[in-house]
């Protein structure tokens, strides 16, 4: 299983109970490959209830933590989500950078960074994008990267797992840890600089109510 963590949630107990009988009972092996490995452990007695076995993984490498040393390539830098972010702020502050990418959590609040950068050669990435565009994207984006041409790149999540691409500097909007480390995984990804820079931020957010939601507010 590659990326395992993006298996759906009402999906992991029955999943992973049908995996861990194939285990046990038919001799199979399983294995779970990513770099944000979800702690199923934890959901060993719940899985007991559909499989006598459990849930009871094991590393298969003698000493993993040691794998992480040569991995420290990036280092995070969190901003406060008291002090929040509007799209012209961070506009700005990924003008002041050659190559930078910015990862949302929205189609929408990509297209609204996008709006408020003073430059036509920003590239977009998202799965508004069929994916022969997504390709043809990326292609240019590491083309640029290669060339060392400008190169700012607004992305959704899709770009977090699996896709081989090296900024030297990544913003990220708050999101659930795992997407955060992922986003980690697009910056200094070739070790060509001592430490990349990941900055995470608190975007703000406007609130608009539509008129219907307004007329039923108790007065």
């Amino acid at each position: 299983f590659d990326e395992a963590q993006t298996l759906p949630l009402k999906l992991v107990t029955p999943t992973l109970a049908a995996l861990s009988h194939l285990a046990s009972s038919h001799k199979t092996s399983v294995v779970f490959a990513t770099a944000t490995q979800p702690v199923f452990s934890h959901l060993h007695t719940q899985i007991s209830n559909h499989c006598d076995k459990g849930w009871q993984p094991n590393e298969i490498v003698n000493e993993p933590l040691a794998l992480f040393t040569p991995l420290e390539r990036t280092e995070y830098r969190w901003h406060s989500p008291q002090q929040r972010w509007n799209w012209n702020y961070l506009a700005e502050e990924l003008e002041q950078h050659q190559q930078a990418l910015c990862i949302v959590n929205l189609n929408r609040h990509a297209q609204a960074i996008i709006e408020e950068i003073d430059n036509p050669d920003v590239l977009h990435l998202s799965t508004n994008q069929c994916p022969a565009h997504r390709q043809n994207v990326l292609a240019e984006v590491r083309e640029r990267l290669q060339n060392k041409q400008d190169c700012i790149l607004i992305a959704t999540q899709c770009i977090e797992a699996g896709v081989d691409i090296d900024f030297p500097i990544v913003y990220r909007a708050y999101a659930p840890l795992d997407a955060i480390i992922q986003a980690g995984g697009r910056c200094n990804r070739e070790g060509l600089l001592e430490k990349g820079t990941v900055h995470v931020f608190a975007q703000k957010m406007k609130v608009i109510l539509q008129m219907e939601v307004i007329n039923k507010l108790p007065i």
